[in-house]
């Protein structure tokens, strides 16, 4: 379930701004879009609900109407579905693999949550969360090779420290910070050049194709 939409904001300019359906006056009335997924490998049938028992989406809510139901995709039917008062409850019947099926929910109360009730045999029900950004194969790369110029420099700057008990006075004057610099920078562009040749040698392939 998305985050729930208010149709009354808590304003000033709302003033005595009032809400109905069926005569029935609404005092905190919200919009939910609720989607049940089936992400598994096999359809879920009518033998899966245990004892016939319903799936329930509590919203805790009562339910005023359901505006509308859809399914993705569109050639496939959905479920007989009634309402529950706080909860809609989907009756046994096919939800096929890879379908969606979105209920969008007239609600009256100030803080609608999803919770799911069901009898399902051998179907794993959970909630699906919000998907994090993923980072592209160019994000990866980025990050790999700057771990590696990390541990690289690490690597040079514990080897220069045992090294600094054993320099030279001349040695000891430039100091194992200002060398340990200057080999980071020609490692970054030594890996940033080696970059721009592969990107060079990718678009004279392409123009050549």
């Amino acid at each position: 379930m998305a985050r729930a939409t208010p149709i009354l904001n808590a304003s000033d300019s709302v003033g005595d701004l009032l809400v109905t359906r069926g005569g029935q006056a609404l005092r905190d009335p919200h919009v939910l879009d609720v989607r049940l997924m089936n992400s598994g490998r096999r359809d879920v049938a009518s033998s899966h609900f245990d004892g016939d028992l319903p799936i329930l989406l509590d919203v805790g809510a009562p339910i005023v109407e359901i505006l509308g139901i859809t399914s993705q995709p569109t050639s496939l039917h959905v479920p007989a579905v009634v309402i529950d008062d706080t909860a809609v409850k989907i009756a046994p019947g096919l939800i096929a693999r890879g379908q969606t099926i979105s209920f969008s929910l007239l609600v009256d109360g100030p803080a609608p949550t999803l919770s799911c009730r069901a009898s399902l045999v051998d179907v794993t029900v959970q909630e699906k969360r919000e998907p994090t950004r993923q980072q592209s194969p160019g994000d990866q790369l980025a990050l790999v090779k700057g771990i590696k110029i990390t541990v690289l420099a690490l690597a040079v700057l514990t080897f220069l420290q045992a090294l600094t008990d054993l320099a030279t006075p001349a040695l000891s004057m430039v100091g194992p910070g200002a060398i340990a610099l200057a080999l980071i920078v020609a490692i970054t562009v030594w890996e940033l050049a080696r970059m721009w040749a592969r990107r060079r040698r990718a678009r004279r392939s392409t123009r050549q194709d």
